[in-house]
């Protein structure tokens, strides 16, 4: 019984440390503060997905816009992902599942750009096409949510459980 409930155990912690990270999504804003004439200061914002919790290289996001001031773009999907203007991660998600840099290019197919950066001005520093900001930042909502993270004494701590609890149903069953 212990050899049977041991290799259960062992499989089980296997398949929970191979699974596959969670991607997450997020839905993104900004406030244009240039852009074109008379369509300011209007939000623009999509959504981003694939980002995953700790260091993101920029590779396999796709960014979608959702609304501009002018409606141009709309409906654009991003997904080639050009540099990180400083050489480092694109984005870094903390554990509790906020964005705490942004510094990644991205471009559509018909060679549209959509950057999320730090920039020379302090702070996320956003441009889509036309629309520009550099006296605000970047909002990111978490669409998804934040999955559980495993960790190595929970999942001893939660077999111990299992073993104690199946010692004293034995030995409660011999009464």
């Amino acid at each position: 019984m212990l050899k049977t409930f041991l290799t259960a155990s062992v499989i089980s912690l296997g398949t929970v440390l191979a699974a596959p990270v969670h991607a997450l999504s997020y839905a993104w804003s900004f406030t244009p503060t240039f852009g074109p004439i008379g369509v300011n200061p209007y939000v623009v914002s999509g959504t981003i997905d694939g980002l995953q919790i700790g260091s993101n290289s920029g590779a396999g996001i796709i960014a979608i816009v959702t609304n501009t001031p002018t409606g141009d773009l709309e409906g654009t999907t991003f997904d080639i992902f050009d540099s990180a203007g400083s050489g480092g991660d694109a984005f870094t998600v903390d554990g509790s599942g906020n964005v705490t840099l942004a510094d990644a290019r991205y471009r559509s197919a018909s060679n549209d750009f959509l950057f999320f950066g730090d920039g020379d001005f302090g702070g996320f520093v956003p441009q889509l096409s036309n629309w520009l900001t550099i006296s605000s930042s970047t909002s990111f909502t978490p669409i998804t949510p934040v999955p559980f993270e495993f960790s190595p004494a929970l999942g001893v701590g939660v077999l111990g459980s299992l073993w104690a609890a199946n010692k004293l149903r034995k030995h409660l069953t011999k009464k």
